[in-house]
This record gives structure tokens, sequence and C-alpha cells, in this order.
């Protein structure tokens, strides 16, 4: 039997996966509880990010890189399981709030981080655009 893609990372139950108090959705990916207390991002799994999910799963070892915890379905949909970040993605939050320079040079900071881990691991993200970087709170 072929293992797929789709097939090598772990699948979460579908019952593991609670609606948040207040639903949230941004773009194609919305909120969801995952053991009923982890906010997780759900996002759709079409052909090109089956290749993203099999990467997803090796790059735990990163704080810059967003955590995979596997994939489910939801609502008849396949989805990939995703650390979710409150703030959103960066160009989410350059529209929402003046951000001071010293937020702006952690963020580049962490941008540049998660780089030099993915390049450290022979992974290039060849779509590196603020849409693509999620901010995180720094505490």
């Amino acid at each position: 039997m072929q293992s797929t893609k789709l097939g090598d990372a772990k699948k979460i139950d579908p019952n593991e996966l609670d609606d948040p108090k207040e639903p949230i959705v941004r773009g194609r990916v919305f909120k969801k509880m995952y053991k009923s207390f982890i906010d997780v991002a759900c996002k759709p799994i079409d052909g090109q990010n089956e290749n993203e999910m099999a990467i997803l799963g090796k790059l735990g070892l990163s704080h810059q890189i967003l955590k995979f915890y596997g994939h489910s379905t939801v609502n008849s949909s396949q989805v990939m399981i995703l650390e979710w970040e409150e703030l959103g993605n960066l160009r989410e939050l350059y529209e929402k709030h003046d951000i001071p320079w010293t937020r702006k040079i952690k963020i580049a900071k962490n941008i540049l981080l998660g780089l030099l881990f993915l390049r450290a691991v022979n992974v290039f993200h060849c779509d590196v655009r603020c849409e693509n970087v999620f901010v995180s709170i720094i505490k």
C-alpha cells in the first residue's frame, strides 16, 4: 500500500475539534478548539498544500514556525490543523494597528530566525509575504 502525504500526517478525530465561543474566519481559515483548550486554525487542504503539510510536520523545532497538529475533517472538508495566532497575519496587523519601531524590529528578527531555521533544514520558503507571516503576542 502506498503512503500518501496526507496519510503521513497525524489524523485528528473531528470530535476533538470544538467551536470557539466566538467564531472567527480569516479568508478560508477558521478557528476551532482542539481538545477543548488549544486554539487552532483549520486550513482547507488542496493539492498545493499537501506538500506544505508534509514539510510542516517536520518543523516543530522552531518557535518561529507555526505548530502543525495534523489533519482532520470539518464539515465534510479535509483541513490542516495549525497553531492559531490571535493577531493574524502581518498584513492584518499593519492594517489594524500603528506598530512601534521596536515591535517592527522584533517581527523582522523573528522572520529572519524562521527563514534561517528553514535554510538549516534545507527548506526554501518560496512565498514569503505579509499574508504568510503570522504574528503572535510578544511577551
